[in-house]
């Protein structure tokens, strides 16, 4: 028979494994209250991840594009939908309840470096349903967001050294190339402002005040060469020098150098036929010939008035000379990080190209994030000479991007 204290005893460990039971139910409810907290945030975390990348991305995409003002709105829709295609398809996630529309939006800004750029943000959101903390919240919206920059960059020409023995008047350029819907526009002709002198082969003119035009790193950029048949000086005496009057003198390709009269004038008062190089036409497999990229074509009609020698000479009537545009006998180029190149020493001289295979033919337009840390060695010839000995040393020069810690290239700031 149990005594009154026995009976108490007996009855209040009973009563502790109730509380104890209760205890542990309650401790495991919190846990697994925990756990399933875990696994919500887990998923917010995996989606944010994927969004920030495709964020990231896309923000990149954009900026790519947005080589200067005109160019905001494809910018803005490159970057839309990049980001479409970055994200993958949700529909088999069941706990994605709604998916924003990324907002793009452009601007300008100024870098740590003190660069200009133009900006491209992104920013978009994403709900999911909660499962374990829909006590708490039925759904979490994770937000992410992304800026890049494509900042203002200045190419730096160097060694510039032309042919000062040279008859012909020959202007070098640097140019943007013209941009359409965020593609380089190749074969079109920039506008005059847009063309940066970097030297003139003639004693007469220096090279004028102007301002660099504004490029940034994925601007591809290219250069021209304007050249004034016999525009410093005549090719020498008229061969037909008999004839009393006005005969056109002719370089290799037919295209007219200075008029040389009996009496010889200033270059200024017949000035030769100027023909146009474009070194971008090379991005399109054409030989970077005249504005138009035809063919040179020069028609002379040459009128006897009086002889004073025989006998007679006949000069042909009308004569058309035509350059081939499948060759191209004016541009080079190579990487030079070594420095070693010259003006003299061109990767190959003597011959014409086709233009695809031409020698340093991917830096007939270039741009900067391409360029990197290269260093690019140009070599041109004027094609001009009674002659021509396909000597490249019309003009030299070498152009790097890389300046005083300037950034080259689209990079996410945010």
């Amino acid at each position: 028979m149990l005594t009154r204290w026995q009976g108490f005893a007996l009855g209040f460990r009973r009563d502790r494994r109730a509380g104890t039971g209760v205890a542990f139910a309650l401790m495991m409810s919190c846990f697994m209250c925990f756990v399933g907290a875990a696994v919500d945030l887990k998923r917010a975390t995996d989606i944010r991840v994927i969004f920030q990348d495709a964020a990231d991305l896309a923000a990149l995409a954009g900026a790519t594009r947005y080589t200067d003002s005109t160019q905001a709105a494809n910018a803005k829709q490159v970057a839309t939908t990049y980001f479409g295609a970055a994200v993958p398809s949700m529909s088999t996630l069941n706990y994605i309840t709604a998916e924003s529309v990324p907002t793009v939006t452009t601007a300008t800004g100024t870098l740590s470096t003190g660069q200009s750029s133009f900006q491209v943000t992104v920013a978009a959101t994403v709900t999911i349903s909660t499962t374990f903390m829909e006590l708490w919240d039925t759904s979490m919206t994770v937000g992410v967001t992304a800026t890049a920059a494509n900042p203002v960059v200045i190419p730096v020409i160097s060694n510039v050294v032309y042919n000062h023995g040279d008859a012909d008047d020959n202007t070098l350029y640097v140019y943007p190339v013209p941009m359409s819907n965020g593609q380089p526009q190749y074969g079109t002709v920039p506008a005059s402002n847009q063309l940066y002198e970097l030297g003139r082969d003639n004693p007469l003119f220096t090279v004028p005040a102007q301002t660099f035009p504004t490029m940034t790193a994925t601007q591809p950029f290219a250069f021209a060469l304007a050249n004034i048949t016999g525009g410093v000086q005549t090719y020498g005496l008229n061969p037909y020098e008999c004839l009393i009057t006005l005969v056109p003198y002719t370089n290799a390709y037919g295209v007219a150098t200075n008029l040389y009269p009996i009496t010889p004038v200033t270059s200024t008062a017949f000035p030769g036929k100027t023909n146009w190089f474009y070194s971008a036409y090379l991005a399109l497999g054409e030989a970077p010939t005249q504005s138009t990229n035809y063919s040179y074509i020069w028609s002379t009609n040459i009128n006897l008035l009086t002889l004073t020698c025989l006998p007679l000479i006949v000069f042909p009537n009308n004569v058309t000379t035509t350059y081939p545009t499948n060759k191209n006998c004016s541009f080079q180029a190579e990487i030079d990080n070594a420095g070693t190149a010259t003006a003299n020493n061109p990767p190959q001289s003597g011959v014409c190209f086709s233009p695809t295979a031409t020698p340093g033919v991917s830096y007939a337009a270039i741009n900067c994030q391409q360029l990197g840390t290269n260093k690019v060695a140009v070599w041109w010839n004027d094609m001009g000479g009674t002659t021509d000995g396909l000597m490249y040393n019309a003009f030299f020069f070498t152009v790097s991007c890389v300046n005083n810690g300037a950034i080259s290239q689209v990079v996410l700031i945010n």
